[in-house]
C-alpha cells in the first residue's frame, strides 16, 4: 500500500515565494519518517504551490538523508505557470536512488528560481532551513543548513519494495522432442 509523508496538506497558512531553497530539517534533525520497515520505492516526491501571478519560475524537489547526502532528485526543474494552487512536480523523473529505508529520517528540500513561484507553508517553527541560492539546475552532493524559515508543504509517497518473487515453470507442459533427439 502506498504511503505519503510529509507535510501533506492542501490547507496550508499562507503562500510564500522566493528564489531560495528550504529543506525540512535542521542540523542532524532530520525531520521526516519513512513509514513502513525495509525498502520502500518513492512513487513521487511534490509541494504544494502556486505562481504567484508574475514571471512563472521553476521548482524542483530533493530528499537528503540525516546526514545531509543527497539521496534523490528530480531529473530536471518543473515549470510552475499556474495561479490555481495544485501538488507541483509529482509526475517528474528522479536522478538517484529511488529506494528509501522505512523507519528511518529524511530532509524534503524545494528550491524555486524565482518570487512568483510560491509554496503553501504553515507556522515558522524552526524545523526548516533556507539558504539564498537557488538549485533548480540540480541539488548539490551534500548540504549545509541556513536560517529557519516556513513549513513547506511538501510530501512523498512510497510503497514496499516488492519481496523477490519466484515463478516456477509449468508443471503441466510437456517437454517436446526433437525428431532428431533431444529435449527442448
Amino acid at each position: 500500500m502506498a504511503t505519503y509523508f510529509g507535510q501533506n496538506s492542501e490547507s496550508p497558512a499562507g503562500y510564500y515565494g522566493q528564489n531560495y531553497f528550504w529543506v525540512r530539517g535542521t542540523g542532524s534533525l532530520a525531520i521526516w519518517l519513512c513509514p513502513g520497515s525495509g525498502n520502500q520505492n518513492i512513487l513521487t516526491l511534490g509541494f504544494w504551490g502556486k505562481s504567484g501571478g508574475g514571471v512563472p519560475g521553476d521548482a524542483r524537489c530533493a530528499i537528503y538523508d540525516s546526514s545531509d547526502n543527497l539521496v534523490c532528485q528530480h531529473s530536471a526543474a518543473v515549470s510552475i505557470n499556474s495561479t490555481t494552487a495544485q501538488w507541483w512536480c509529482e509526475a517528474q523523473g528522479f536522478t538517484g536512488t529511488t529506494v528509501l529505508t522505512g523507519g528511518a529520517y529524511y530532509k524534503i528540500g524545494l528550491t524555486t528560481d524565482v518570487v512568483d513561484t510560491t509554496y503553501g507553508y504553515s507556522s515558522n517553527e524552526g524545523d526548516c532551513t533556507y539558504g539564498s541560492v537557488s538549485y533548480t539546475a540540480g541539488w548539490p552532493a551534500t548540504r549545509t543548513d541556513g536560517g529557519a524559515a516556513q513549513r513547506a508543504h511538501i510530501r512523498c509517497l512510497v510503497e514496499a519494495a516488492a519481496g523477490g518473487l519466484s515463478i516456477p515453470g509449468n508443471p503441466f507442459r510437456k517437454p517436446f522432442v526433437r525428431p532428431f533427439g533431444g529435449v527442448l
